[in-house]
């Protein structure tokens, strides 16, 4: 999985910044007041996350102030390091005038060891902070910093929606499980392929493989149905195993996305009469 870094597109937006309260001279001498005024966190992909900063630049001065550049930090621990870049702004902010920039920085996730890998998507959120400077003509730098965080993606989840058992026969249960296969990004993913098995009083009665190449858009979900006739013939015992009056199942397998495999182990039980 490729790591890359991608800066958007600068934009300052002007606005009025109120100081009439402060003496003339007073405020044509002080400096910049420059902060972090938002952090926007957005899902990308499996392999990353995109930050969009937005950073507040208020003019206190009589006369207009020249705002070069901003460079950034974006210290993400043992996740992705620090990421630095800098946007090129080359904008004047007026006298008594607030200002935005924004720039936007991807935060990779990818890593060639896939068990590192599957432990920072674990960890579900992935602590921040971005600190910088904006840098004024004749002036110098003014320092930034914020704390913040970004969700991780998620493997789409293989459940067992619902499992259900009805007579069969004189003696025989007819058993179906209801399994979904769910995508909870809020981006399609495709499903390199599902392998599950559904096991019985710990005998494996179906295993197949589905989803091979398959799309799932943000937020939706792929059904499976399987269906299995216990009867003795064919699961000798099972007519004493059912006087318990609870049937012992478990689904078993595996997700697997490009060279990432999740596993997964539902187990559960039916209440079931055969009276």
């Amino acid at each position: 999985m490729d790591q890359k870094m991608i800066l958007g597109a600068t934009a300052l937006v002007l606005g009025t910044w109120a100081c009439a309260s402060q003496p003339k001279q007073t405020v044509a001498e002080a400096d910049p007041v420059v902060k972090v005024e938002r952090l926007f966190p957005q899902a990308d992909s499996l392999d990353a996350a995109k930050l969009l900063v937005k950073v507040s630049v208020g003019n206190p001065r009589s006369d207009a102030v020249m705002l070069n550049s901003i460079t950034y930090q974006v210290d993400t621990g043992d996740v992705a390091g620090v990421i630095e870049g800098q946007v090129d702004v080359n904008s004047a902010v007026e006298s008594e005038q607030l200002a935005e920039a924004e720039f936007e920085v991807e935060i990779p996730f990818a890593s060639e060891d896939v068990e590192a890998y599957k432990a920072i998507l674990a960890q579900e959120t992935v602590p921040l902070t971005v600190k910088g400077n904006a840098n004024f003509e004749g002036i110098g730098a003014i320092p930034f910093e914020r704390a913040g965080a970004v969700v991780t993606p998620s493997i789409p989840k293989f459940v067992i929606h619902d499992a259900q058992a009805a007579r069969y026969g004189d003696a025989g249960l007819d058993v179906t499980f209801f399994l979904r296969l769910i995508n909870e990004n809020t981006f399609t993913v495709t499903v390199s392929e599902v392998n599950y098995a559904v096991e019985v009083y710990g005998k494996k009665l179906k295993e197949q493989q589905a989803a091979i190449g398959s799309s799932l858009v943000a937020g939706s979900a792929q059904e499976f149905e399987v269906s299995v006739v216990l009867e003795e013939k064919t699961f000798p015992g099972v007519t004493k195993q059912l006087k318990s009056g609870v049937l012992e199942y478990r689904v078993v397998g595996a997700v697997t996305i490009d060279d990432v495999e999740e596993g997964f182990e539902h187990p559960g039980e039916i209440k079931v009469d055969l009276d």
